[in-house]
């Protein structure tokens, strides 16, 4: 009599017998995740936007300065059902974000021997809130969190790794018309950020930060992420050919290969891209 083992569907090792002097095969089991998914109707999302905008002219530059407003309705979120632990996706995600803009230009360009120069400068504010980060995520947009020690809606905490507060840039732009050659430099800077992170779930009977909540919440806390500044280039080369011309670009981004940290990522390094363009 030969004892042998093989594999429950849990993963468990379980003993078996047989008469026979040759084992049986191994039996291999991985059971799927149980998990019950319930379907209904959606509808489509939608954005509500409102814009304002105003240009001036002061001395020899144009400044413009603008406003957007866009709340995003009925985003597809993922919601759990406490009685029989079935995920429905829903319409239940929602985010609204303010940008404000400021941006600046020569009225003219600047002309100084065979080259001529173009430049802009600007920078935006930017505020966002979101009730969930990706579509298969849980949101409750009734349900509470614990959000630097204290009890917040769900729906009024910052969104995650897109709050991004400011950013700025400069931009010069030079043409030499005799060389058929454009060249455009812009450095681009991204302030610090605070990223909303995970960090535990805690049961709230006797916990201060739950502030007379009943039940488990989740809690959040906020990590602090440094500047950015970037340089990219991109350079061009036009040839006519009669009546028709050939353009070669090149594109150079974050030239100085600097490293871009955000969240538990880094943005990616030195990069470059070629184009070609043929006009008739």
């Amino acid at each position: 009599m030969i004892t042998y083992y093989s594999t429950k569907p849990k993963g468990a090792c379980t003993a078996a017998l047989t008469t026979s002097s040759t084992p049986a095969d191994w039996v291999y089991e991985k059971p799927l995740s149980a998990v019950n998914y319930r379907y209904t109707s959606l509808n489509t999302p939608y954005s509500d936007e409102r814009t304002l905008g105003v240009k001036q002219r002061i001395a020899n530059t144009f400044w413009t300065l603008k406003w957007v407003h866009r709340k995003d309705k009925d985003e597809f979120a993922r919601s759990e059902e406490k009685i029989n632990g079935a995920y429905e996706l829903t319409n239940n995600g929602q985010s609204e974000s303010n940008t404000y803009s400021l941006e600046i230009e020569p009225v003219a360009p600047i002309e100084w021997g065979p080259a001529i120069f173009k430049w802009r400068a600007g920078g935006n504010l930017f505020d966002s809130k979101s009730s969930n980060k990706t579509y298969d995520a849980d949101v409750d947009v009734d349900g509470y969190v614990i959000y630097k020690g204290k009890p917040m809606r769900a729906i009024d905490m910052p969104a995650e790794d897109f709050n991004r507060p400011c950013a700025a840039f400069v931009e010069l732009n030079t043409e030499i018309h005799d060389w058929r050659l454009d060249w455009t430099q812009r450095v681009s800077y991204v302030g610090g950020y605070k990223d909303v992170v995970y960090q535990t779930t805690i049961v709230c009977l006797g916990d201060d930060r739950c502030g007379g909540l009943v039940g488990s919440g989740d809690v959040y806390e906020e990590e602090q992420y440094g500047t950015n500044m970037i340089l990219d280039w991109r350079i061009s080369y036009t040839q006519p050919l009669g009546k028709q011309k050939l353009k070669v670009g090149v594109d150079v981004l974050n030239v100085l290969d600097k490293a871009n940290k955000t969240e538990a990522n880094y943005g990616l390094g030195r990069q470059f891209w070629l184009d070609v363009t043929y006009s008739w």
